[in-house]
């Protein structure tokens, strides 16, 4: 394994010259799935066409959190069945 460190200087250095962004910073995470968990993933990872795994939970959280927001508001949502007819859907949070 090769590893590359530099010191505080080349990287102020680095940092200072023309189109140098600052990193992002990032966090790992790791997920023990049961294969079931991992179909529902695959599923939404194709239906989504997410490149990665990482943008499949990124857009899921994304969306909880928007809906837990409009819930917490006091706001529902309604879903129409085939002869139109608009009950709740109950969404647990």
């Amino acid at each position: 394994m090769t590893s590359l460190t530099l010191s505080s200087a080349v990287e102020s250095e680095a940092n200072d010259q023309a189109g140098a962004r600052p990193k992002a910073s990032k966090d790992g995470v790791r997920f023990d799935l049961a294969q079931r968990s991992m179909d529902c993933l695959n599923v939404l990872k194709v239906k989504s066409a997410a490149a990665w795994y990482a943008e499949v939970v990124r857009n899921a959280s994304g969306s909880n959190e928007a809906l837990i927001e409009a819930t917490g508001s006091g706001k529902q949502f309604l879903v129409r069945d085939e002869h139109g007819v608009l009950s709740p859907c109950r969404l647990f949070f």
